[in-house]
Formats: C-alpha cells, sequence, structure tokens
C-alpha cells in the first residue's frame, strides 16, 4: 500500500516484463489485459476486470500528465470509473465505505512514522497533492500511515463485499521496512511498522 505503482502491490493486478513500467502498471489497475506493452497487444482475457476496489499509497508523481503517459491524467481515469479519491489522512477517513476509492498521499515514496512524528523536518522532501497545479509538489503535512490506509482499506472492502455478496482479497505492504533498510539504517527500519 506505501506506492502502488511497486513490484508487490502491483503484482496482485499487473503483469510486466519491466517492473519500472510505471504508467504500463497504472494503466493495467484500469484496463486489465487490455492494454498493449511497447506496442504488443496483451491477452489476459480469462477473468472480467473492472480495476481493484481500492488503492492507497504514494506514487502520485506517476497519475498526472506528463511525457511518459501521454499527458494523460491517471487520477481523471480513476475518477471517470467511478472512484472517490484522497490526498490527505482527513479525507482518507472521509471516504464512502460504499464506494471505490483511489487515494495518493505523496508524488513518491510515503513518508513513514518517524518522518511524520520525530523528524518532521524530512516532511519537507515528500510532495502531496497540489490543487491549484494538479501535480504533487505541496508541503506535506496531513499524510497517513499504513494502519490508517489499511484500516480504511478493510473497510470499504468489507462493506462492497458483504453488499455484493462476494468474498475480497487485500494487499497491504510494509514497504518502509526495505527502504529503511537500505536507505537510512537499522533504527528506522525498526520503526517502520508503525508506519
Amino acid at each position: 500500500m506505501l506506492d502502488p505503482r511497486q513490484a508487490t502491490p502491483a503484482a496482485v493486478v499487473a503483469h510486466t516484463p519491466q517492473r519500472g513500467a510505471y504508467d504500463y502498471v497504472i494503466d493495467q489497475f484500469l484496463d486489465g489485459g487490455a492494454v498493449a506493452f511497447n506496442g504488443t497487444p496483451q491477452n489476459f482475457s480469462w477473468t472480467q476486470w473492472d480495476g481493484p476496489d481500492v488503492l492507497f499509497g504514494g506514487g502520485g508523481k506517476d497519475f498526472v500528465p506528463k511525457a511518459s503517459n501521454k499527458n494523460v491524467s491517471k487520477i481523471d481515469r480513476f475518477l471517470e470509473r467511478g472512484y472517490q479519491w484522497s490526498t490527505t489522512n482527513s479525507t482518507l477517513a472521509e471516504l464512502d465505505n460504499s464506494k471505490r476509492a483511489l487515494g495518493l498521499f505523496s508524488d513518491s515514496n510515503l513518508p513513514t512514522w518517524l518522518d511524520r512524528h520525530v523528524y518532521t523536518d524530512n516532511l519537507a522532501s515528500f510532495g502531496a497533492w497540489a490543487p491549484e497545479n494538479k501535480t504533487f509538489t505541496a508541503p506535506t503535512t496531513d499524510v497517513p500511515g499504513l494502519k490508517d490506509m489499511t484500516l480504511k482499506a478493510l473497510d470499504i472492502l468489507h462493506t462492497r463485499s458483504k453488499h455484493d455478496g462476494t468474498p475480497f482479497m487485500m494487499m497491504s505492504e510494509a514497504a518502509s521496512i526495505d527502504k529503511c533498510e537500505s536507505a537510512r539504517g537499522r533504527i528506522p527500519a525498526a520503526h517502520a511498522p508503525l508506519s
């Protein structure tokens, strides 16, 4: 849940030979196998796909229009499909549990618990949604942690599952452990599960 474009969360619904093909991965969240990879049509027609019920995390910079995605707003594509959208912890809490949701809370990786509660000066290096220019360049202040996102996702999935009479599957990843271990050392990694 920390960055839906990354390998573990994306592997639940996307198929690509290139781990960093973020635009392609994001398109597959919405279109499944109907998306061509580098001009090669894909055929994953064994299942009907209408997109995930919940997608929360960072990586917002790859959802805004840019040259690599042909200047298409992936956010707008989710909204056109009826998704709610959240960019802060406050708006996350307000999401309707009966509707699908997209939550993008940072330009790339999300701040860890230590960033949000102890080393708050670090928040300046994380980009949040800036509605005035529709990018992830605003100062980060009100960011959910893994616990907040996971609990809200469970609320939405449980409500939708109960209404539809279908089971659900959820993947929630504490990716901060890996990122802290490699980038900052063992002390931040030990606190990552608090995120």
